[in-house]
């Protein structure tokens, strides 16, 4: 997996529309002291800072593929990344750190597709 130079990207998730949105954040959230304070209707969601195997940003929410590089039996079919605040980093499957040597696949995202890891948002 690579690394992109500048990680401090983000996402909203606009609940009203019902899409993702990459660009003119300002709209979603105040930028007082850095992007914060999202309205009701917003969801932020920062980049990891890392690409999947086909080159595309992973951010928090994403729903990934991992695949192990030497054990099967570790492989994921549909994890979440999150942000832990307790462990200051990014997880997938609420406990495995997420690293750049990880092989990993976008297959969706939280909002649009809760249906791969079995919930609802």
């Amino acid at each position: 997996m690579e690394l992109i130079k500048n990680r401090f990207l983000y996402r909203v998730w606009d609940k009203t529309q019902n899409k993702m949105i990459y660009e003119d954040l300002g709209a979603y959230c105040s930028c007082d002291k850095g992007l914060q304070n999202c309205y009701d209707d917003a969801v932020l969601m920062q980049c990891t800072g890392m690409l999947d195997v086909n080159g595309l940003k992973i951010f928090e929410g994403d729903i990934v593929r991992f695949t192990h590089s030497s054990d099967p039996q570790h492989n994921l079919d549909a994890a979440l990344v999150e942000w832990k605040t307790e462990w200051c980093g990014f997880y997938i499957d609420g406990n495995r750190t997420l690293n750049w040597r990880m092989r990993l696949v976008i297959i969706g995202n939280i909002y649009e597709n809760p249906d791969l890891v079995g919930g609802q948002v």
